[in-house]
C-alpha cells in the first residue's frame, strides 16, 4: 500500500505488533464505515487520527530503540567486563530489549522474575538469553551489541554514530577523542549528494571505472574535531570483508559538498593529492631500495675485513650505534666516504671483531691512533708470514687461530704487533669473543722478531 511506504519513511520502523494492530483496526474502520454509510469526510478523519497515532507510536519506538544499548554502557561503566554485571544487570538488560521490541518469550520473561527460581538459574537463563542475541560472553559488550544489531561501524547511519558516541562521552566511555559525530542540518547536502561527490573525485583522480567503483561500498562519516570544529563530511570506499574492511580511498568534504583535505589533523588527502603523494612514495622507495642494494655490495666487499663468523649479527650499524655520539665517529664524512647511505655504514667502534679490520680501515674508520705502514716498511702481509713462522718454529700450534695486526712507533722504531686469536662464540646469543692466545712483535723495516711467546695475558 502507498499509504504505509509514505508513513515508513515519515516516520520509521514501529513496532510490527503495534502496527498489525493498527493496520487491523483500519480495515475494522472502514468497514463499518462503508456499511453505516457515514458522513464523506469520516473515512479520512479516522485515518488521519490514526496515523497520528501510529506517528507517535513510531517516535517512541525511535527514542527507546537503542535503550539497551545505553544499559549495557551503564554496566560497562559500573562493573566492567561482562562477567561481572551481575544477575540484576542483566536481568535490567534483558528488560530493556524487550521494551525495545526484541523477542524475549513471556515464559522466560516470567522465569527470571520466579520468586521460587534460585539464581543460579535465573543467572543462567540470563547468560543463554543474551549469547543468543550477541554470541560468546567473553566478547559480550556494548560495542559488539551494537555492531551485532547495526553492523560494522563503519556502515552505521550518521543517527546511530551521533547517539553512540555522544552517550559514550556523557558515561566517560568515550576517552580523549577529539572526534565528534553530527546529523547533517536541512541546509547541509545529503548523504547520498556528499557519496555521489566522493565517488566522482575518486573516478576523476584515479581514472577509475563506474564498474571498478560498484565494488565498493561507502562509510559515511559527518563530524567536527577539536582542532577542526567546522562540520565536514568523509566518505571511505571500503570492500566489506568477514566482520572488517579494508578502506581503498578515503574523501573529505566541506559540508557544502567540496573536494578538501585535512593533511595534519586527520591525515587525509585530497584524491588528486594523494596520488601525486603515492608517486613521491614510489620515488622514495625506489631510492631506498638503491641504498640497500648499495649497501649489500659495501658489506659484501668487506666481509673479508670484518672477519664474520656469526653470518654479520654480531655487529651493527652507525646508526643503531648507542654510543656514536660519544665517540668521535663524524658520521657525514663517513657516510659520504663509503659511498653509502649512514645507515648502511656498519659500526667501526662497537662491533666485536674490528681487531681483524686492515690497518687502513682501522685509521679510517678511528678505531685507534694507528700509524699507516710507510714506503720502506714490510707489508701487513709479509709481517703476518714472518710472525706465522716464528711461533711454528718454536712448536706452537696456529691451527683454527686467527692473525690480527697492529702497528705502533716505540721511540725510533717501527713495530707490527701480531696477534694469533681464537675466536669463541656464545652458542645461546651469538654474541663473539676473541681471545688473543699468541703474540709476535717485529721490526717493520728490518724483519726483526722482537718477541714470540703465548700472550701474557693467558699466562
Amino acid at each position: 500500500m502507498k499509504n504505509e511506504t509514505d508513513f515508513s519513511r515519515a516516520f520509521g520502523r514501529a513496532d510490527e505488533r503495534f502496527a498489525a494492530c493498527v493496520q487491523h483496526t483500519l480495515l475494522q474502520l472502514k468497514y463499518q464505515e462503508e456499511e453505516k454509510m457515514k458522513k464523506k469526510f469520516g473515512w479520512g478523519v479516522l485515518v488521519i487520527a490514526l496515523v497520528l497515532v501510529l506517528a507517535m507510536a513510531a517516535a517512541v519506538a525511535l527514542t527507546i530503540d537503542w535503550k539497551h544499548i545505553e544499559t549495557a554502557m551503564d554496566l560497562a561503566r559500573d562493573s566492567g567486563a561482562y562477567f561481572e554485571w551481575g544477575l540484576e544487570g542483566k536481568i535490567r538488560l534483558i528488560s530493556d530489549m524487550e521494551n525495545d521490541g526484541m523477542e524475549i518469550s513471556p515464559g522466560e520473561m516470567e522465569k527470571l522474575g520466579d520468586p521460587q527460581a534460585t539464581e543460579a538459574e535465573k543467572e543462567k537463563l540470563a547468560d543463554t538469553i543474551l549469547t543468543r542475541y550477541y554470541g560468546d560472553e567473553e566478547y559480550l559488550y556494548y560495542y559488539t551489541m551494537a555492531e551485532r544489531e547495526w553492523g560494522m561501524p563503519i556502515q552505521w547511519t550518521l543517527e546511530q554514530r551521533a547517539w553512540f558516541h555522544q552517550i559514550e562521552r556523557e558515561k566517560g566511555l568515550y576517552g580523549d577523542f577529539s572526534w565528534i559525530d553530527l546529523v547533517p542540518e536541512k541546509t547541509d547536502i545529503s548523504r547520498e549528494k556528499a557519496v555521489d561527490i566522493a565517488k566522482n573525485a575518486v573516478m576523476d583522480a584515479w581514472d577509475v571505472t563506474e564498474e571498478e567503483m560498484a565494488q565498493y561500498e561507502a562509510g559515511v562519516s559527518f563530524f567536527t574535531t577539536d582542532v577542526y570544529d567546522i562540520p565536514r563530511w568523509m566518505v571511505d570506499f571500503y570492500i566489506p570483508r568477514e566482520n572488517t574492511w579494508s578502506t581503498a580511498y578515503t574523501v573529505l568534504l566541506t559540508r557544502e559538498g567540496e573536494v578538501t583535505e585535512d593533511w595534519e589533523d586527520l591525515g587525509v588527502l585530497t584524491p588528486e593529492n594523494a596520488k601525486k603523494k603515492k608517486a613521491e612514495d614510489e620515488r622514495k622507495a625506489l631510492e631506498m631500495d638503491d641504498w640497500q642494494r648499495r649497501g649489500k655490495e659495501r658489506l659484501a666487499d668487506m666481509e673479508s675485513v670484518f672477519f664474520n663468523r656469526n653470518g654479520g649479527q654480531h655487529y651493527h650499524f652507525l646508526s643503531d650505534c648507542p654510543l656514536v655520539d660519544e665517540k668521535f665517529l663524524p658520521l657525514e664524512p663517513l657516510s659520504k666516504d663509503a659511498g653509502i647511505f649512514p645507515l648502511f655504514t656498519p659500526c667501526p667502534v662497537c662491533v666485536n671483531d674490528d681487531v681483524f679490520w686492515s690497518i687502513e680501515d682501522k685509521v679510517r674508520y678511528q678505531c685507534g691512533h694507528w700509524p699507516l705502514p710507510e714506503e720502506d716498511w714490510i707489508s701487513p702481509e709479509e709481517a703476518i708470514r714472518l710472525a706465522k713462522a716464528a711461533l711454528c718454529d718454536q712448536g706452537y700450534d696456529l691451527k683454527g687461530l686467527y692473525p690480527s695486526l697492529f702497528t705502533h712507533l716505540e721511540e725510533e722504531r717501527s713495530v707490527y704487533s701480531i696477534f694469533f686469536d681464537d675466536v669463541i662464540m656464545d652458542p645461546y646469543d651469538g654474541s663473539v669473543m676473541i681471545e688473543p692466545i699468541y703474540s709476535v712483535v717485529l721490526d717493520a723495516k728490518t724483519e726483526e722478531i722482537l718477541q714470540a711467546e703465548p700472550n701474557q695475558s693467558n699466562g
